[in-house]
């Protein structure tokens, strides 16, 4: 993937395919001559969403997309934006802070709990980091409630059992919150300050951002 960062906006591209005549093309071993698709994006701030972005003027957001970009250097990107038709626009959604992700034994966890924007490229991973969190913090409560559990009669051992599982599952997810809200609310908070490079930049601000690039790239 090709990231550029320019001083009003943000343009991404890969390819998105693999050559029909590569010989390894379905092994995930090899790496193999690219095909003839690319998958792009640009992203950029603007003062009110669509209210219904299949409805755009999508010839209007062709001619910004060449405004925007028209003077970028990177070959690719002219390619694209000279000869692109664009389809739609995706407007950026994420999941306002949450006080809590537990509630009468329901556990929110990956975008339920906390959608992050795009630009941090963290939504599936966060996800897969909820799932491992959640599921050991419960076997290891699980464990210790089934061991010390004692067996009533009748009926009662389901309610029993009903009660010490509710209360375990929150207990669980206490724990869970505990050690994925900071990690969660960090990683927002830092792509909030990424997010800032999309926003329409001044002279000074554009040429601080290329020294922290530069510094990051040494």
């Amino acid at each position: 993937m090709t990231f550029v960062f320019g001083g009003n906006g943000f343009f991404g591209y890969f390819f998105a395919n693999t050559s029909l005549s590569a010989p390894h093309r379905d092994s995930p071993y090899h790496i193999s001559e690219p095909g003839d698709t690319v998958t792009w994006w640009s992203t950029y701030s603007i003062d009110k969403c669509p209210e219904n972005p299949k409805n755009i003027d999508r010839e209007d957001v062709s001619r910004q997309l060449r405004e925007r970009h028209g003077k970028w250097r990177d070959p690719v990107i002219q390619k694209i934006v000279n000869s692109v038709q664009v389809q739609t626009v995706y407007p950026a959604w994420m999941t306002p802070e949450l006080p809590t992700w537990e509630r009468d034994g329901v556990v929110l966890l990956g975008d339920a709990a906390h959608a992050l924007p795009s630009t941090s490229g963290q939504g599936a991973s966060q996800a897969l980091e909820d799932v491992e969190s959640f599921a050991l913090f419960l076997s290891h409560y699980l464990r210790q409630a089934y061991r010390n559990h004692v067996p009533l009669n009748g009926a009662q051992v389901a309610l029993g059992l009903a009660e010490i599982e509710k209360q375990t599952i929150k207990l669980a997810a206490k724990k869970h919150m505990d050690l994925r809200m900071p990690r969660v609310k960090q990683i927002l908070e830092r792509t909030r300050q990424m997010q800032s490079s999309k926003k329409q930049m001044n002279i000074l601000k554009e040429f601080f951002m290329y020294l922290v690039l530069w510094i990051i790239g040494e």
